[in-house]
């Protein structure tokens, strides 16, 4: 396999030797290695005869051994009799490994009691096609302590951890070595002519331990100039990851980045509110920047840049937001309609932030906003936020299948139109549904009938708004018709004449009720209401009578 392999020769007069190798696998820990102490020259200002180095004493002090030569010797290859088998470090990467050996300012060897400032000096090796300042960094608790304007401070009989941060990028594959030279200074004297400050370049060291993590450091972040790192493609929720950071510091300084993303709020401030946004949460992640010289370094001018699937864009999977829901989710994102939220600790709330799309291809879009410093941010999506405004009901009373009309003003406090899809309800009972379209920041105003069959008291509600309480009642029930009690008459009635036993009786229908027949007959009514056949039956008494009448008269008196 290749790898470059990383080799630091420390002589006595405090100079050495880099080499690195790149492989295709981390750099594993080791157990503490052998001690020895190096003291270089004491000469006037210099203070480096006054530094002792030597391995540390944690995992990583294996990579720092005594050589056959009595050097101390750093290497991440097979040389290094601590490791067992190759070793080396990841291509097209960054590395970095902390305490591999301690230097100390050992004030017993002067009389000078004052601080001394340290700081390592490196050049390029003429044999590699990789200048050693843009593969090595040294550093000291993360911070770069490279040149003399990087240097570290150091109080007498103080000891400083030194490590190691190696990029990779750009390196072949094989071995790289590089000199390099530890200086020490007492502050009180001037600079020498021959003392040559070295410029470093900005190097990253950042790893991804879990897909919605990244964190790391950026080394030598130059002041008032924008630094953008790779933000390790942190997924914020299925196809949406936040791909790059960017950041200005007030001045030169070394700063630790930690980003994180996730689908839900990732701290205790309040989600995404679309009431008061207009916006419906994609997802949330969190920007931390820490520079090593704490509040001596501001950092601001931070952007960051958002990339969308096309699957999520044909996909989103968004509910709706508010009181009243579509009929469906949104079905289809706009490029457009995506943006970035911070959110205002001060005022406890969630502010817009400029967001324009950079580019676009078949795989999605990226997105990009020039954004403050905050403790959390969100991605919104541009949604319909529906609510129900207002209800009324007349009548509040009607009778059984007679309509009431129920109003309904939807209102949308979101950055979309939509469909509302209403449904009342009396006593819990589903009685009408209906779809109305309400436009981004209107209202709307509907109209729904509700017709009931069966009286009693309904309380009506649209979307579980009250609407107010409908009473139904029934129908008013008539009076019966009113009938006369029948009296008994005789022919020739006119005179009021009571009736006699021998007398047939006539009752008459009542004036005001038809005449009804209970069975059928076969003779023929007259209008004064006596048939045929009682006329017949009253002649022949009538005869009788007058025949009777004139006998008695032809009797013989006596």
């Amino acid at each position: 396999m290749d790898r470059t392999h990383f080799v630091l020769l420390a002589a006595a007069l405090a100079s050495g030797l880099v080499v690195v190798a790149t492989a295709g696998a981390p750099i594993d820990a080791l157990a503490s290695g052998d001690r020895i102490d190096v003291i270089g020259p004491d000469d006037g200002g210099d203070a480096t005869g006054h530094l002792e180095l030597e391995p540390h004493d944690g995992p990583n002090g294996k990579y720092a051994f005594v050589n056959d030569d009595d050097e101390i010797e750093i290497a991440i290859d097979a040389s290094n009799p601590n490791i067992d088998g190759e070793r080396g470090v990841n291509v097209e990467a960054g590395t970095t490994i902390h305490d591999v050996f301690t230097v100390t300012y050992n004030a017993s060897t002067t009389e000078n009691d004052t601080p001394v400032t340290v700081w390592i000096e490196h050049g390029d090796d003429p044999d590699t096609d990789v200048a050693e300042s843009e593969l090595l960094t040294f550093t000291s608790d993360g911070k770069s302590i490279e040149g003399e304007n990087a240097n570290l401070t150091l109080s007498p009989n103080e000891t400083a951890s030194i490590g190691l941060h190696v990029d990779s990028t750009g390196a072949d594959p094989g071995l790289v070595t590089s000199n390099f030279t530890i200086r020490a200074q007492f502050p009180t004297e001037p600079e020498t002519d021959d003392r040559a400050v070295t410029t470093t370049r900005t190097s990253f060291s950042f790893t991804s331990p879990a897909p919605t993590l990244c964190e790391g450091t950026v080394y030598n972040a130059r002041g008032g100039e924008t630094t953008r790192v790779d933000a390790c493609s942190v997924e914020i929720v299925d196809g949406v990851t936040l791909e790059s950071a960017a950041f200005t510091t007030s001045s030169d300084d070394t700063v630790d980045v930690r980003l994180e993303g996730s689908p839900t709020q990732l701290s205790d401030r309040p989600a995404l509110d679309p009431a008061g946004t207009g916006a419906a949460p994609l997802g949330y992640f969190t920007a931390e920047f820490e520079p090593h010289a704490g509040d001596a370094t501001s950092v601001t001018d931070v952007s960051y840049d958002v990339f969308v699937s096309s699957e999520r864009l044909a996909t989103p999977g968004i509910e709706t937001p508010g009181t009243v829901r579509n009929p469906d989710p949104i079905d289809e994102l706009d490029p457009a309609s995506i943006r970035l939220y911070g959110f205002d600790p001060v005022n406890e709330s969630w502010i817009s932030l400029e967001t324009e799309v950079v580019e676009t291809t078949d795989e999605g879009v990226l997105l990009r906003t020039d954004a403050g410093r905050f403790p959390v941010y969100a991605v919104g999506v541009d949604a319909p936020v529906l609510r129900v405004e207002e209800t009324s009901l007349d009548p509040s009373t009607v009778a059984v299948d007679e309509p009431a009309t129920v109003t309904v003003t939807l209102a949308n406090d979101g950055l979309a139109g939509g469909d509302a899809n209403l449904t009342l309800r009396a006593n819990e009972t589903v009685i009408a549904t209906t779809t109305v379209a309400v436009p981004a920041g209107n209202r709307t105003v509907a109209t729904v009938e509700a017709v009931f069959d069966e009286p009693g008291v309904y309380e009506i509600t649209v979307d579980g708004e009250a609407v107010g309480e409908l009473t139904v009642e029934a129908p008013p029930i008539g009076d019966p018709p009113e009938t006369e009690e029948p009296s008994v008459t005789t022919p020739g009635a006119a005179d009021s004449t009571p009736s006699t036993p021998d007398d047939p009786e006539v009752t008459p229908e009542p004036e005001d009720t038809p005449a009804e027949i209970d069975e059928p007959f076969d003779g023929i009514e007259e209008p004064a209401g006596i048939d045929l056949e009682r006329t017949v039956g009253l002649v022949s008494l009538l005869v009788i009578v007058l025949a009777t009448t004139y006998l008695v008269r032809r009797m013989p008196r006596r």
